[in-house]
């Protein structure tokens, strides 16, 4: 059975989160996520994959958060949130499965769940601001497509 979006994005950001720290063993990470969040061993995989594919991506995914981000150094961007920004710039500008209005008020809901209400609007400033840079075609990140 699919996994439903919401969801999906929850474990896709934990495991994005949890890398912040340590990358674990990928067999105990599933297993955990499996058993954490009652998913299929399929649906686990596939959430771990994509977080392990937006790490791989997070030097590119961090120069375009830190260029449009002109009054915080990404540094001072909390974790959590700098994390749900990179999975939002991942869904918009590499998987592309999803319009960008579904993406952005994701981004904003895990904002308001695993932040406060205050980063849900911080986040879609900054979504907000990089797409209307990458239509200007002024965003000279050579890593986004």
């Amino acid at each position: 059975m699919s996994l439903a979006w919401q969801k999906r994005r929850e474990i896709i950001l934990e495991v994005l989160f949890s890398f912040e720290f340590q990358k674990g063993d990928e067999k105990e990470i599933i297993l955990l996520l499996m058993q954490e969040h009652k998913v299929s061993k399929k649906n686990a995989f596939e959430a771990y994959a994509a977080a392990s594919e937006i790490f791989l991506k997070k030097e590119c995914l961090d120069a375009s958060i830190s260029q449009i981000s002109h009054s915080f150094d990404i540094s001072r961007i909390h974790l959590v949130e700098r994390n749900i920004l990179r999975l939002a710039f991942w869904e918009l500008f590499f998987e592309k499965k999803l319009p960008k209005e579904i993406i952005i008020s994701e981004a904003k809901r895990l904002g308001s769940k695993f932040a406060t209400k205050e980063a849900a609007s911080f986040i879609h400033g900054l979504i907000d601001g990089l797409l209307k840079e990458k239509e200007k075609s002024d965003v000279r990140s050579t890593c986004l497509p």
